[in-house]
């Protein structure tokens, strides 16, 4: 099998703060092409002690002897002359956070392109993975845009679709799309070394907002339907998980699945399996975390914690 682009090599310069875009640098290195630079937030405060912690992207480059430069503003002078000095063909975006402007966006000779995880137009913004399981999307995908100075409304390069599966989590979506977007990308370097892919405009009428989760979604109404319910507890796992008040405590569902049946929502109307009723159904649960404990599986909370059919959870 040949390599897309063999014999075109791109100098490219990667920013990026998250794991989404770590399997789309290892794949273009591995098609010939070169990581002269990885550009990446500074470390963050993290974990009990809040120690600063690096980023997945920093610790990854400086794993693989990538170069890596901490950017706090990627458009202030020191970040655009360490880009310029890389003398790069490519900028590669992804999981990044901040917008570039114009002379960071120019500075690459080819395109500033970003990898991002939905269909464009649809869910441009911050969560396109977490919405698609939320809003109960059939299909998504990952799309490569030339970018602008505004958010994901450059020109479409490449785009690749996914179905979500019915129990699709956040987390197994986004490992997923985080390989696709690895080949997508290798394909938009080959393409752009050899001029056979354009940037086509955007219909901006089509476009939908994958906002950023806002706490107050974190927590289960129980009168909302089950299979909202758990789209919700799959969207928001691994983390930073579903919760809902018991006995006056925090309970993160981890995991869930909804069942039919009736009944005044919030109530527990089994013990085996641990199921409670919502505004339309039964959510069935999996697997909880109680506050302060470990991750455990229902049947283990029910022997442990005692909860008793007719209990009343949420508020």
């Amino acid at each position: 099998m040949t390599n897309p682009g063999a014999g075109r090599v791109l100098r490219v310069v990667g920013c990026s703060g998250g794991d989404f875009g770590l399997p789309a640098f290892a794949a273009f290195a591995a098609a010939g092409h070169e990581l002269v630079l990885l550009l990446t937030p500074p470390a963050r405060p993290a974990g009990r002690g809040r120690e600063l912690t690096p980023c997945p992207a920093e610790r990854w480059a400086r794993e693989h002897g990538v170069p890596v430069g901490i950017a706090a503003d990627i458009n202030a002078p020191d970040a655009l002359a360490a880009i310029t000095a890389a003398q790069p063909d490519v900028l590669l975006v992804v999981d990044f956070g901040q917008i570039l402007r114009a002379p960071v966006l120019q500075a690459p000779r080819l395109a500033a392109v970003n990898l991002h995880g939905s269909l464009l137009p649809a869910l441009r913004g911050a969560e396109p993975v977490r919405r698609a399981v939320l809003d109960g999307l059939a299909e998504t995908g990952v799309t490569t845009i030339t970018m602008d100075e505004h958010v994901d409304t450059g020109g479409i390069l490449l785009t690749a679709t996914l179905p979500v599966a019915a129990d699709e989590t956040y987390g197994t979506l986004r490992a997923k799309l985080a390989q696709l977007g690895a080949a997508v990308t290798v394909r938009t370097l080959a393409g752009l070394a050899d001029g056979s892919i354009r940037p086509q405009a955007q219909d901006h009428t089509r476009a939908s907002l994958a906002k950023k989760l806002a706490k107050e979604e974190r927590g289960i109404d129980w009168t909302r339907p089950a299979a909202v319910l758990d789209r919700q507890v799959r969207g928001l796992s691994p983390a930073p998980g579903a919760h809902t008040l018991r006995a006056g405590k925090r309970l993160v569902i981890s995991a869930a699945r909804p069942v039919a049946g009736s009944g005044a929502a919030g109530k527990v109307v089994a013990l085996d399996p641990l199921t409670l009723a919502t505004g339309d159904g039964h959510l069935e649960l999996v697997r909880v975390q109680p506050e302060g404990k470990r991750e455990m599986t229902a049947a283990e909370f029910v022997r442990g914690y005692r909860p008793a059919a007719g209990e009343q959870w949420g508020g």
